[in-house]
């Protein structure tokens, strides 16, 4: 089967987005990688995301809208989509960030090519609301770097991942927040992980950004999921892993703003 031929599992679930979705929709639909089924699923929104996801989901039969009654969280909301994925890979995404043309061609390559990785990410643009570029983050390349990252910081951005369904099926879904570095964590230790060095995702930063809104909740999970690292998974904590734990503990009496400002600064002193 050629590369083109092999179907790709997008997933994205969706909370309060409307006025982001049609460009985060179209960067999907538009992909060079045509062969996706896209399953979009709106946990039960208050504005109008779910008209905006019908509306595209009957112009495309790729995209399959699915709708949760009631608000059960972005964990459980994920999960309906990677349960449904029957494709070889599952790019996952969110309903405010924005794909590259090539972002799935340009992974499904990789990971075709290199069968001993479990999932793969890559460099980002960060934009704000209105679109803007604010700056280009890059995230660390190789499977050491990445795995010596889980205690500093989440060495993949969630929008720029994309996993072998074989990982979901071998290891389980998504588990505890923060969700995507509890599954990176469990990847990890049958799989190599990389970052592509390119930049094929977006991310937006506005003021609905999880992290704005209850960050105190955010940082107390991930430390939680840094001691069961150690505890659970084997992974040994470098010796530069505690007083950044110390101080990952402390940014939760911080404001948000300063938190996501402090992140930066921690990871360029930390990280080398």
């Amino acid at each position: 089967m050629q590369v083109d031929d092999l179907l790709v599992s997008v997933v994205m679930p969706v909370y309060n987005t409307a006025r982001f979705l049609p460009e985060t929709i179209e960067s999907i639909l538009n992909q060079t990688h045509r062969n996706i089924e896209f399953f979009v699923i709106d946990d039960a929104s208050p504005d109008d995301s779910w008209e905006v996801i019908e509306a595209y989901a009957r112009k495309d039969s790729r995209m399959v809208a699915i709708r949760n009654e009631l608000n059960v969280g972005v964990i459980r909301t994920r999960n309906k989509g990677v349960e449904r994925a029957s494709g070889k890979y599952v790019a996952l995404m969110d309903g405010d960030d924005v794909a590259m043309p090539e972002r799935i061609s340009r992974q499904v390559a990789f990971l075709e090519n290199n069968p001993g990785h479990g999932a793969c990410g890559s460099n980002i643009y960060e934009i704000d609301a209105q679109g803007r570029l604010r700056r280009t983050v890059s995230f660390p390349a190789g499977d050491a770097e990445i795995k010596r990252s889980f205690f500093f910081h989440t060495p993949i951005r969630h929008s720029t991942l994309m996993v072998r369904k074989e990982c979901f099926d071998r290891l389980g879904l998504y588990r505890v927040m923060p969700e995507e570095l509890d599954l990176l964590m469990r990847i990890g230790r049958a799989y190599q992980i990389a970052n592509l060095q390119e930049c094929l995702v977006k991310y937006r930063v506005h003021g609905d950004n999880y992290i704005f809104n209850d960050h105190r909740a955010i940082i107390r999970s991930t430390l939680r999921t840094r001691r069961n690292a150690v505890k659970a998974y084997g992974y040994r904590m470098p010796a530069l892993g505690y007083p950044a734990y110390a101080a990952t503990w402390l940014m939760q009496f911080l404001p948000p703003r300063t938190v996501f400002r402090l992140f930066y600064l921690l990871r360029r002193l930390l990280v080398r």
